[in-house]
């Protein structure tokens, strides 16, 4: 096998659905990734351990749940900047920081602000960057500078019409700064966001970066993430909710053309990230480092598009959101690990995977019996959402809980932790009912009290 460290690529494509891409479904049209599956190996139980992004990066980082890690959010308190605080406090070795001892060059490029420099992702990191391309430059100005402006002025037209008449506001100075204001927006859409989410510049930043091997290359990428084309530019508002804009909040006002149109633009970003990512491999062969390298692609999370009568991410432990792509380029002369019927891959477990390839070791088995995913609360503040009027804001705190899930066998449980409710219990695609297979159910109910542990989450009682 020699002792050369084969070199690492770990692409995240940030909220990609597993039927995203065509080798696991034929809603979207992937041609790279069509012939990539071929040679690679692609995994059908790929389970991402939350159901958002700082707790499954932090388990792809540490190769821990959640729950021992301990990076997440809560049902109360605030998301920012408290997981931050807990990341900082971490005290175990992050994988960049035990690449970077076993000599590799660390090099991390993000386009998610949530995993950002200064966030203690970048620990370990030779380089960690953030891809601040043209599109993103401009959203950022709009956000932080001139959508505040605009808002001294008044939080709506009614408000901002009754504060003209009350003589409160210059109405020539706000229409020059209203023209403005939209006249950035519409040069933002002109740069082709949000379709374009400044994936094209990770590429270039990383042709200009330094590729000395041994090398350990961390990349996410954004394209996957709401908002998306037709919700952007025909229902501003709601598209602008963020992570919750739920079936509850959008109330009838998402009919069936706009949610199909929309769901076409979510498989539609396949098709770019497809082309970022065999732009990649091809650099990587360019640079004769392709043979070997461990190269990983798959999803932190994936995104529900009202299947479960909710749009967005994190909260629920759904298949949408949870069961994610994997596929795998094992280094040449190196075993791969092949897909086995009714085990899983979690996805924290590349971390181990990761570990015993870069010390020249053929990869254990990481793929398990048993696999689980959990949430804690939301990854946003209810609160924050200031375009939520207070029925829909009680409406949504309602959904908020911890929940876990156990995959086992092909058998799923979600339990509901603050309600001590089941909230999913199904073979494959088929829902169960708890009492036709109590064995079953009872045992996976045993499952998630060893998984618990001594968290406080309230269980079912056994059949």
């Amino acid at each position: 096998m020699g002792m050369e460290r084969p070199n690492v690529v770990l692409i995240v494509l940030d909220t990609l659905r597993k039927d995203g891409l065509s080798c696991y479904s034929n809603k979207t049209r992937t041609p790279f990734f069509e012939s990539f599956c071929s040679e690679a190996n692609f995994y059908r139980n790929a389970i991402a351990p939350s159901p958002w992004t700082v707790p499954s990066h932090v388990s792809f980082f540490t190769g821990k749940y959640a729950s021992d890690h301990g990076v997440h959010e809560e049902i109360k308190g605030n998301v920012y900047p408290d997981v931050y605080e807990k990341l900082k406090s971490y005290s175990d070795e992050l994988l960049a920081e035990r690449l970077k001892k076993k000599g590799y060059n660390t090099l991390g490029i993000t386009s998610n602000d949530w995993i950002g420099p200064g966030t203690g992702f970048d620990r370990g990191f030779n380089a960690y960057m953030y891809n601040s391309g043209p599109v993103d430059t401009l959203l950022n100005r709009i956000e932080t500078e001139l959508r505040p402006e605009m808002k001294k002025y008044g939080n709506s037209f009614y408000e901002i019409a009754k504060n003209a008449v009350k003589g409160k506001i210059n109405p020539f100075s706000f229409f020059k700064d209203y023209l403005y204001y939209r006249k950035m927006n519409g040069n933002l859409e002109g740069m082709g966001y949000p379709e374009n989410k400044d994936g094209g510049n990770m590429v270039n930043m990383l042709k200009n970066a330094s590729l000395e091997q041994p090398f350990f290359l961390f990349l996410n990428f954004m394209e996957a993430h709401e908002p998306y084309r037709t919700l952007y530019r025909k229902k501003k508002k709601y598209a602008s909710v963020g992570l919750l804009v739920t079936a509850l909040y959008l109330e009838g006002k998402l009919n069936p053309d706009l949610l199909s149109e929309t769901l076409n633009d979510y498989y539609k970003q396949s098709f770019l990230l497809d082309r970022f990512v065999s732009d990649i491999v091809q650099y990587i062969k360019e640079e004769g480092a392709f043979e070997n390298t461990l190269f990983i692609v798959t999803s932190d999370h994936g995104q529900e598009l009202l299947e479960k009568g909710f749009f967005g991410h994190g909260i629920f432990l759904h298949d949408e959101i949870i069961d994610v792509p994997l596929i795998i380029k094992y280094p040449e002369n190196y075993k791969p690990i092949k897909e086995a019927d009714e085990k899983y891959f979690n996805i924290k477990d590349l971390f181990f995977l990761i570990d015993q390839i870069t010390d020249g070791e053929n990869p254990e088995d990481v793929q398990r019996d048993l696999s689980f995913s959990e949430s804690f609360g939301s990854n946003v503040q209810v609160s924050a959402l200031s375009a939520l009027d207070e029925r829909m804001r009680g409406k949504l705190e309602g959904l908020i809980a911890p929940r876990k899930a156990v995959y086992k066998r092909g058998y799923k449980l979600v339990v509901n932790g603050l309600k001590g409710e089941v909230e999913e219990f199904r073979k494959g695609e088929s829902k169960k009912d708890p009492k036709d297979e109590k064995e079953t159910f009872n045992e996976m109910l045993d499952e998630l009290y060893f998984f618990k542990g001594k968290e406080k989450f309230k269980l079912p009682q056994k059949l």
